[in-house]
């Protein structure tokens, strides 16, 4: 089972929601997942949604260890971004 396909919908495989991802982790046997901000990176920053996130994973006894944070730049950078 590829779920990294599965929540992005890639692979022609069955989609899986990210929220349902404590849950499937949890049927394998797994209580501490790390997560990877594209696989919702349209709702990194909506607190509703990672609420919901966080709520489903202390439900299913997951603990989340860390969000690996990919697109996001050079966060050890001390320039700002420019503007171009």
């Amino acid at each position: 089972m590829v779920l990294n396909k599965r929540i992005l919908k890639r692979g022609g495989e069955e989609p899986l929601d990210h929220l349902d991802f404590a849950k499937v982790a949890r049927s394998f046997g797994i209580d501490g997942v790390e997560y990877v901000n594209q696989m919702f990176f349209d709702k990194a920053k909506d607190q509703a949604y990672l609420g919901e996130m966080k709520k489903r994973q202390e439900g299913e006894g997951v603990k989340g260890l860390l969000i690996m944070c990919d697109r996001e730049g050079n966060l050890g950078d001390p320039d700002e971004p420019s503007a171009s």
